[in-house]
């Protein structure tokens, strides 16, 4: 995520690391494209790269996020960003 993004983070929950990652001895990145709307709530949520055995555990604790609304012109608005999840034993 651009470092005024995460500026904007108000509640972050991190992801779990999945038993089946665990298992597998699975490791590294996943990145997720979210749209925040103007409310500062997550609107959208799409998991960008990464492996797969990840995307429900980004995907469950990046829609429990919650940001400072982005303004434009004294205005509310919606704004999107990447976020990047790094998964390690």
């Amino acid at each position: 995520a651009t470092a005024s993004a995460m500026a904007r983070v108000t509640k972050k929950v991190p992801p779990e690391f999945p038993p089946a990652a665990k298992q597998l001895n699975l490791s590294g990145p996943q990145g997720v494209n979210v749209v925040v709307n103007a409310a500062g709530d997550v609107e959208e949520a799409k998991v960008v790269k990464g492996n797969a055995v990840f995307s429900n555990a980004s995907l469950t604790a990046v829609k429990q996020w919650k940001f400072t609304p982005l303004l434009k012109d004294g205005q509310p608005i919606r704004f999107a960003t990447v976020l990047l999840f790094n998964y390690t034993r």
